[in-house]
């Protein structure tokens, strides 16, 4: 009788399990809080519990899912992306654990990263570097420069690499994240790198009613020109099509995006101004309701 035991789901179950391990330990020092107040260590927490109840499960169906083995590409990518997490994590222990890894030590695990990424054809270590890109970027580059540069790492580990449909996906996820995070959610991050964050807020603190209502309709509407610019390229780029159209409109795309986040910040009314928008859409519908109620 073969045995039922496969090396993939418990290799699989293990890192997750590990992982999870990791995060519990380095959350420990954050507040969890209540569930009426949660703390900064609140939703990380129940995210590696969650995690962790999943390792172990796929752990356990590991005996009983048949003998699946895991392929020697697999282990590649599994022990290239254990060294190369191993040395970002002993790096930022010997450095203290600080919020943000001085700008050399993150640029030089960077490129040796993704050097070892395109050297080994990997998919895993692009994503191990663009998860990291978004950490360490955040608070020196901005939310806009930070989730663009994310995804266009992560990029790289496609064959070949098509930088136009990542554009556009890029910007597609740049107004959804805002108005999740920075609009809804009130995360307090800061929008553009150092000194021109801190001018966009003190502007938009400053300017006239009208302006900033001037401001955040403008940037609604560049969000919808984006939008739209973006499912263009995509389209385009479905049968592989890179034509000098193709990049204009990428490039467009990237513009418009970044102005319209810039334009709402600059406003200073976030995503209200959605309301506004709900409320000139269903005008001629309670106009009606009114006249026959």
């Amino acid at each position: 009788m073969k045995p039922k035991l496969s090396s993939q789901d418990l290799v699989a179950g293990t890192i997750l399990v590990a992982l999870a391990l990791i995060g519990w330990w380095l959350n420990q020092e954050h507040p969890l809080g209540t569930a009426r107040r949660m703390g900064p260590g609140y939703m990380p927490m129940l995210a590696f519990w969650i995690q962790g109840i999943l390792g172990v499960g796929v752990l356990i169906t590991a005996f009983f899912s048949g003998p699946r083995d895991v392929g020697a590409d697999a282990w590649r990518e599994i022990i290239l992306t254990v060294i190369s997490g191993s040395a970002l994590f002993v790096m930022w222990m010997l450095l203290g654990r600080p919020a943000t890894i001085p700008f050399l030590a993150v640029t030089a695990w960077l490129a040796a990263t993704i050097a070892l990424g395109l050297w080994f054809r990997s998919n895993m270590l692009p994503i191990l570097a663009a998860m990291a890109f978004f950490w360490f970027s955040l608070e020196r580059l901005g939310f806009l420069i930070a989730l663009f540069g994310t995804v266009m790492v992560s990029a790289l580990a496609e064959r070949p690499p098509r930088v136009e449909r990542m554009l556009a996906i890029s910007m597609l996820l740049i107004p959804l994240c805002y108005a999740i995070f920075i609009a809804f959610l009130d995360i307090r991050v800061p929008l553009m790198p150092g000194e021109l964050d801190q001018t966009i807020r003190t502007f938009a603190r400053a300017e006239s009613p009208t302006l900033a209502a001037v401001l955040s309709w403008g940037g609604l509407l560049l969000w919808v020109v984006g939008i739209w610019l973006c499912v263009l390229v995509l389209l385009k780029t479905n049968n592989d099509e890179t034509t000098m159209g193709v990049h204009l409109l990428s490039a467009a795309a990237v513009v418009v995006s970044f102005a319209g986040c810039i334009m709402t910040e600059l406003g200073g009314k976030r995503l209200s101004i959605l309301g506004d928008v709900f409320k000139v859409i269903f005008w001629p519908i309670r106009a009606l309701v009114r006249l026959v109620v």
